[in-house]
């Protein structure tokens, strides 16, 4: 089973024009913006809809967009899957972020569809039309895997805020106290001790997906994670504590995402989660900050609050998705010369909102980040 709902049933919530354009317009689902083609589906249409980082088969659509095939033109193939990847794009200078395809679009490519799902807003379809999560290679580094993530740590994710039904949003903002701080991009990194009831000791670190072997065996030389969290002596530190956590943090620097920082000379890491393994809950952000000072190791930076609520920390009428998203897009706190990422709130009071519903943090990516990254991409 798929971990996210790349593709799913959603409702159009709007049509909006695009001034200056004949042939294109808005098509919005939730917080998402699609550029379609004018009059190509209306509000209040049932769709399938394709969030970002999607994998898409070609044999459900061949894209006009999205990651561009090789050079050579041989086919484009993640997990054994031939397709496309989903990303965010300008169409005709218009930020358009995922895919809409209607309902009838996809029953001619997948005769039994119908009955396979049913047919309400919301509906997970991930599975069924075989979209996987496309993730970018680090090119710059390599590990060997050991084993799959520990399955007693919870994996590093928050939902994306355009995902989040508006209504609950407002809710969420307001009714809980929130850690703002900046997402950093690099990739993810877990470092873990583990003391059993029985006496045994596991440890490691892990990418996000994968718990890792310390050395390349036909290098014999120590992978990159291993490298940043050997540089902190981080499992030989938590050992010292008694304590069974996991430490979780971006690695960032030299062939990770391009440096986005410019550290040249060197990788580094920013803790933002512990996660206590006996408990199996996250720790305090107050047990947090004091436990990464403990261990000599830096944090993700954190926000000012009034920054984004004012003094009153109340929510204005008017208050949509696009308000975060403008606020996304800012310099970023580790380099002010480029843009950051985006940001993620963190909820300090956990809480169960009136749809049951329980979310502990959720990221904004920010736009000027991603056109700003595919442009420089497109440059290299």
């Amino acid at each position: 089973m798929s971990e996210r709902k790349l593709a799913s049933i959603r409702l159009v919530d709007d049509i909006t024009p695009i001034e200056d354009m004949k042939f294109v317009e808005y098509a919005t689902i939730d917080g998402w913006r699609v550029v379609v083609q004018k009059g190509s589906v209306e509000k209040g249409d049932l769709v399938v809809y394709f969030e970002v980082d999607s994998w898409v088969p070609k044999s459900l659509i061949d894209m006009k967009f999205g990651k561009k095939p090789k050079k050579n033109n041989k086919p484009c193939v993640f997990k054994g899957i031939e397709g496309q990847a989903l990303t965010s794009v300008k169409i005709c200078g218009h930020l358009s972020q995922g895919l809409i395809m209607r309902i009838d679009d996809v029953v001619e490519k997948i005769p039994d569809f119908k009955a396979r799902v049913q047919m309400v807003n919301g509906e997970d379809v991930t599975d069924v039309l075989g979209i996987v999560k496309w993730e970018e290679p680090n090119t710059g580094f390599g590990f060997e895997i050991k084993g799959v993530f520990p399955e007693f740590i919870t994996k590093t994710d928050q939902e994306r805020v355009q995902n989040i039904y508006l209504p609950l949003l407002k809710e969420m903002l307001s009714s809980s106290s929130w850690e703002i701080t900046e997402k950093l991009d690099g990739s993810s990194m877990t470092v873990y001790h583990y003391k059993k009831s029985d006496g045994e000791v596991q440890s490691g670190v892990c990418s996000r997906n994968y718990d890792l072997h310390e050395f390349f065996k036909s290098k014999g030389a120590r992978n990159v994670f291993w490298h940043v969290a050997t540089k902190y002596n981080i499992i030989e530190n938590l050992a010292k504590l008694g304590r069974n956590l996991a430490i979780q943090g971006e690695l960032i620097g030299r062939g990770i995402s391009g440096d986005l920082y410019e550290l040249l000379d060197d990788e580094d890491y920013y803790v933002f989660d512990v996660w206590d393994i006996d408990n199996q809950v996250y720790l305090s952000q107050d047990e947090r900050l004091e436990l990464v000072q403990t261990l000599g190791l830096k944090h993700v930076p954190v926000l000012n609050n009034k920054e984004f609520f004012g003094d009153s920390e109340q929510l204005p009428d008017s208050f949509s998705t696009d308000d975060l998203l403008q606020l996304a897009s800012r310099k970023s706190l580790i380099n002010p010369n480029v843009i950051a990422e985006g940001i993620v709130f963190k909820t300090l009071n956990q809480k169960e909102f009136k749809n049951g519903r329980l979310l502990q943090s959720f990221k904004v990516i920010s736009n000027d980040y991603l056109t700003k990254k595919k442009t420089k991409k497109n440059k290299n």
